[in-house]
């Protein structure tokens, strides 16, 4: 089975730029899907059920855990 997924806990400003993100028409996609991806992750789902929702690419969904843990 693969590794455990990376943990990691949003700041309240951080939370709130990423909700923005999300909610502006002028986001760009990419963009926006990383914001949700990131605001999932933060609460506690699991990769696959982000992936579920999101529907991003398994690979890029770790990579961007990963990110956000070091950040």
């Amino acid at each position: 089975m693969g590794e455990p997924a990376v943990v990691f806990v949003l700041e309240p400003p951080q939370r709130a730029a990423l909700e923005q993100l999300v909610r502006v028409r002028g986001t760009g996609h990419a963009l926006a899907r990383r914001a949700r991806i990131a605001l999932a992750a933060a609460e506690g789902m699991q990769n696959q059920a982000i992936c579920a929702v999101v529907d991003p690419d398994a690979n890029a969904l770790r990579r961007l855990r990963h990110r956000w843990a070091l950040w």
